[in-house]
């Protein structure tokens, strides 16, 4: 039994509850935005009907995950090696290359691609910059790595010949 079915002292007010309860909820109200464009308010009235609908936006390429797995099986190693501390050079090469495919082919940030193989993202950096050198290509990102290694080589000691 509803406990305000039967109100003693006053059945309007039981009405009003079950009436209340049953009812749909009003839609929002509008809200208004003040916007101040050159010192002069503009007042603009926004309903929920004018708001858009969050954009889906498809990753470019494959997954960070995906990529690391490819590397690993074409170098002949786990995914789990290539993110560990050991710095062999097959695993160094292994994991600069993971580094540049994940530049060049996905969207991912400089972080995320660390956070991914364990590394700080000057790592990463570092390790695009030595493929990139190693291969003769382009930095995929807006970074000319080959002028930044040059500019920290050191300068030769006085007395020594280049070869």
């Amino acid at each position: 039994m509803d406990r305000f079915e039967l109100h003693p002292m006053n059945p309007a007010l039981a009405q009003a509850i079950r009436a209340a309860r049953f009812a749909p909820p009003p839609p929002p109200p509008a809200r208004t935005v003040v916007k101040s464009a050159w010192h002069t308010p503009a007042v603009i009235e926004i309903t929920p009907a004018q708001i858009d609908p969050l954009a889906v936006v498809e990753p470019r390429g494959p997954t960070l995950l995906v990529l690391l797995r490819e590397v690993a099986a074409q170098h002949g190693f786990t995914v789990l090696a290539l993110r560990a501390t050991c710095r062999t050079a097959r695993l160094v090469r292994a994991r600069q290359e993971f580094m540049f495919r994940a530049a060049a082919e996905t969207d991912a940030s400089i972080n995320a691609i660390a956070r991914m193989i364990d590394r700080h993202h000057g790592t990463v950096r570092h390790g695009i910059g030595r493929y990139c050198t190693a291969h003769g290509l382009v930095s995929p990102r807006e970074f000319d790595f080959i002028e930044e290694f040059e500019r920290r080589r050191p300068a030769p000691r006085a007395g020594r010949v280049e070869r």
